[in-house]
């Protein structure tokens, strides 16, 4: 028996509804493909996600590129600890990290300025 046979997934339940969602039909008879999507469903939990939790796992996937790692770090680790987030909840968070990345470049600006 495999190890994620026997002890689960080690990819987060968020890691594997996105995977679940990129799938793609590539040319495969339908049958395959079929069985492809029944698999990749089953294993992202798809008959447990509700409408908050779609849009919860579209909102944190549309933050692209390296300007928004810290925020998708940060809304991935809120997604991993509780279920009972809201998009609300996420949001907050991704202000926050606006917010004190602005204070942060105040912070170096000024103590750039005191020492030039």
């Amino acid at each position: 028996m495999s190890a994620e046979r026997h002890f689960g997934s080690a990819k987060t339940l968020f890691r594997r509804r996105f995977v679940c969602f990129e799938t793609r039909y590539e040319g495969q008879d339908f049958i395959n493909h079929k069985m492809l999507v029944k698999a990749k469903c089953t294993d992202a939990s798809s008959h447990t996600i509700d409408f908050d939790g779609l849009q919860r796992l579209f909102y944190v996937a549309e933050f692209h590129g390296p300007d928004f790692a810290e925020c998708r770090t940060r809304l991935l680790r809120k997604l991993d600890q509780s279920e009972k987030i809201t998009l609300k909840d996420l949001t907050a968070e991704c202000q926050f990290i606006k917010h004190y990345k602005e204070d942060s470049r105040m912070l170096e600006s000024g103590l750039s300025n005191q020492m030039g």
